[in-house]
């Protein structure tokens, strides 16, 4: 899935942004100050180390089509829209592809969350 890994590490890249602090910078990018535009963005893993896994699909799906400011105008983020890049279809395979990096344990307490929203 190259170009999901390109598109992907823009955003979730992480040792990328840690790389970004000044020589002995000890916190995280989400707590420097300024702006977005101004800071190396907080990224959070799409693996298990991150916190993905805790939303079922259907907000995984609207936060990749429309990106975060478009589910939550007023919450400053990094993540963008991707619905002019990636067809419906594009971004169900992109969530399944993430998938594969959870653990068994954690894909079967996702899928239970996504019944029980259904």
């Amino acid at each position: 899935m190259p170009m999901i890994r390109t598109l992907c590490r823009r955003t979730h890249d992480l040792r990328r942004a840690l790389r970004q602090l000044p020589r002995g910078e000890t916190r995280r990018p989400s707590e420097l100050a300024g702006t977005a535009a101004e800071r190396p963005p907080s990224r959070a893993a799409a693996n298990a180390n991150g916190h993905t896994w805790h939303h079922i699909d259907r907000q995984l799906f609207d936060l990749t089509k429309s990106g975060v400011s478009g589910i939550l105008p007023d919450y400053e983020s990094d993540m963008p829209a991707f619905k002019s890049v990636l067809s419906d279809q594009q971004i169900w395979v992109t969530i399944a592809f993430i998938k594969t990096s959870w653990p068994k344990e954690i894909r079967s307490w996702q899928e239970q969350v996504n019944q029980n929203a259904r």
